[in-house]
């Protein structure tokens, strides 16, 4: 072997002593392994995909809204489900305002509870445990105005007595009432001889009223036929065509329905006794007000205090004027709103 042969193969293996070869499958192996992906980009990725599920259809045209009843409306569309909740033994629960983590809309109906317009035991029960200063019976309605007149001795203006609250009254308890509560000058009174009317403010009066600014009529109107009360006259005369003295002026009629005055009656009891047992709010007392005027009849306006509207904080109550023949609303408390009970149900949008 000559010298050049020598020196070329010294420098090849210095060459390959020096050199790192890969094998071919060495190559192909890491080629084609996977470097793992951080947690944190996997979950981002996650949200992307999804993102992008839901994005890109609305970004489409926009994706209709599901209904509680199963069909489809209008994305700016209210729409309101009137069916209950479907139970545990299969279908879909209607979702509320808060399981859809939204509020109601502002405009949303107040619901009252059935139950404020009926009369329970233990409405009566409450209505029965007011307090009275002095030795009364018990607290009076409004709805239980009567006025009396006496041949002898000025004219009173009373409540009817004698009576349960939970019991219709009769003619002669109004003369009975009457007769009880007349004024010390008046004498030789007798039931038998008194002469039940319809008493109702004049016309003027009401006018006079709708011009003063100090309610506002929802519902009902000023002109027309008007309920009127229990006029007592202490003898005996004919209502059409008899006149009496007073403030307001008066007109009398004989046509006085006992069965209007006690359900106006049974209605201020049920409504006193859901102020009692809940703090009604201005909207809700609002509410059942104008249910109770409904229930009336045409005859009977439901007003409210000019200014009143919006009122917040405190308990209210509907008040019932036998008199002027209107419902309406009034602070009774200041205070909070008392535990929810069992049998009140939540005036929202259900």
């Amino acid at each position: 072997m000559s010298n050049l042969d020598t020196r070329l193969r010294e420098t090849f293996d210095r060459v390959a002593e020096s050199t790192k070869v890969r094998r071919r499958a060495d190559e192909i192996v890491q080629d084609r392994r996977r470097r793992p992906l951080p947690r944190f980009t996997v979950a981002v990725a996650a949200f992307a995909v999804v993102a992008g599920i839901f994005a890109l259809p609305m970004l489409l045209g926009g994706s209709p809204t599901n209904d509680v009843a199963g069909g489809f409306a209008a994305p700016d569309e209210d729409t309101e489900s009137s069916s209950p909740s479907d139970d545990a033994t299969g279908g879909s629960t209607a979702p509320d305002h808060v399981a859809q983590g939204t509020t109601p809309p502002e405009n949303s109906p107040v619901i009252i509870d059935p139950d404020w317009l009926t009369v329970e035991a233990d409405d009566v029960a409450a209505f029965n445990e007011i307090p009275l200063p002095g030795d009364g019976e018990r607290a009076s309605l409004r709805s239980e105005t009567v006025w009396c007149f006496y041949e002898e001795g000025r004219p009173i203006e009373t409540r009817v007595s004698g009576v349960a609250v939970d019991q219709p009254i009769s003619a002669d308890d109004l003369t009975s009432t009457c007769a009880t509560d007349a004024d010390s000058t008046a004498s030789d009174l007798s039931t038998d001889s008194m002469t039940v009317c319809r008493g109702v403010f004049d016309p003027a009066f009401y006018q006079e009223w709708a011009s003063s600014g100090e309610y506002t009529v929802i519902s009902g109107g000023v002109e027309g036929s008007h309920p009127g009360f229990p006029v007592i006259l202490a003898w005996q005369a004919d209502c059409n065509t008899q006149t009496v003295t007073s403030h307001p002026t008066i007109t009398l009629t004989d046509d006085l329905s006992l069965d209007a005055v006690n359900r106006a009656r049974q209605l201020e009891l049920a409504a006193v006794a859901a102020a009692i047992q809940n703090c009604l709010s201005y909207d809700e007392s609002q509410a059942l007000a104008s249910a109770i005027a409904g229930e009336l009849g045409q005859q009977w306006m439901h007003t409210s205090m000019s200014g009143s509207d919006g009122l917040t904080g405190g308990c209210f109550q509907p008040f019932i004027d036998q008199q002027w023949g209107w419902v309406f609303t009034d602070i009774i408390r200041d205070e909070q709103p008392p535990p929810v009970t069992e049998t009140t149900l939540a005036p929202t949008s259900p």
